[in-house]
């Protein structure tokens, strides 16, 4: 499987953070003595003589035992972090799909990841890179360089062109020249992912 052709954006880009929207929300708790009741004329209802009404056996009533809503509503929930099953190695330093990823590997990043990974080394190594790549003046890390070529065959995937990318590309790497994330762009079609059609 191949990431969504709806998904309008690749998951590696940087996202806002999510605001809370959850509410806190409060649980009556039950009434467990015994309510009084009215008359329609708004007066307490007695017995026949007047006396308050007991038990047959003339002893009081055990009370209700109170029922809670055992966690509070609001209470915040952990999130679990995701499993990499899988690892490349670039240079003799392995790599999950989370260190690649700015955000948390979703569904799309992780079957990226799965299915262009083993390439992602030979297209570090690659000498068509310019200033950013190997033996650059400007070269950037590794993993920065994988993560530029994993988000241009995403985006091709996506049916996007070279102007989507660069968008994408400058909310990684803002410092970099769109001249430079071009080679980018033509490499990984040529190295990663070369069965996906390249779109100017």
């Amino acid at each position: 499987m191949t990431p969504s052709q709806s998904q309008t954006e690749p998951g590696l880009l940087p996202t806002a953070p999510e605001t809370n929207t959850s509410t806190e929300t409060s649980t009556p708790t039950p009434e467990t003595t015994a309510t009084e009741s009215a008359t329609a004329t708004g007066t307490e209802s007695t017995t026949a003589t007047g006396t308050e009404s007991a038990t047959a056996t003339g002893t009081e009533p055990a009370p209700s035992t109170e029922t809670g809503t055992g966690t509070p509503t609001d209470s915040p929930v952990a999130t679990r972090p995701h499993s990499d099953p899988k690892t490349i190695q670039i240079n003799g330093k392995k790599y999950a799909c989370s260190d690649l990823s700015v955000n948390a590997c979703d569904k799309g990043v992780t079957e990226a990841f799965d299915k262009w990974g083993d390439k992602l080394e030979g297209f570090v190594n690659s000498d068509r890179l310019g200033t950013l790549g190997r033996g650059g003046s400007a070269k950037l890390p590794d993993g920065r360089i994988a993560r530029l070529g994993l988000l241009s065959c995403m985006y091709m995937d996506l049916k996007a062109d070279s102007t989507k990318f660069l968008e994408g590309a400058k909310a990684l790497e803002p410092r970099a020249k769109d001249t430079d994330l071009l080679l980018f762009w033509l490499e990984s079609n040529r190295v990663i992912c070369p069965e996906l059609q390249l779109k100017a």
